[in-house]
């Protein structure tokens, strides 16, 4: 992380049409690639639908949304359900993520392609099988120095996430 941009009001889409506006949290980060690269976060509840011409029948849930702006535009890099990715212990929640992953028009890409970029790119955030982003304590405040390296585990994988979609864009 090169600097963090504080917070401003912005709004991302998703691949299914769906769009998050609201507030991130903005960080430049120099990438993989030796570029820089400005990272979001934001937090957001979605509605619950019934019916729904595009989207059917949804639960509500909690998204935890990364975006990315860089020199090839803006787009969503990782959105995580958080009530699907979350696992309480007794002193901490953790998150996870299970790799899904969409490549614009590309279409999906293989979970275990994902997973072999994490590996290649950070292996300590592959555990179980899954890929983990951080714990925060779930018994008292949050601080910054345990804050920190979930935020800067999800900024990375956001960017290995953004590598694969783009070398498979190359192809």
């Amino acid at each position: 992380m090169e600097q963090d941009l504080g917070y401003s009001f912005h709004t991302y889409g998703n691949a299914a049409g769906g769009s998050f506006s609201g507030y991130y949290r903005g960080f430049v980060v120099k990438t993989l690639d030796g570029n820089e690269a400005i990272y979001r976060i934001g937090m957001f509840g979605t509605a619950k639908l019934i019916n729904d011409p595009i989207f059917g029948n949804r639960k509500s849930y909690t998204v935890l949304n990364v975006a990315t702006e860089d020199m090839l535009g803006y787009h969503n890099s990782l959105e995580l359900n958080i009530d699907n990715s979350i696992s309480k212990r007794k002193t901490e929640y953790r998150f996870f993520h299970n790799g899904r992953l969409t490549a614009g028009k590309k279409g999906s890409v293989k979970i275990e392609k994902v997973k072999n970029y994490v590996s290649k790119y950070a292996p300590d955030l592959l555990v179980e099988d899954k890929i983990y982003l951080g714990s925060l304590p779930n018994n008292m405040s949050i601080s910054w120095d345990q804050g920190q390296q979930f935020i800067m585990n999800l900024l990375l994988y956001a960017n290995i996430r953004d590598k694969l979609r783009n070398d498979i864009k190359k192809r």
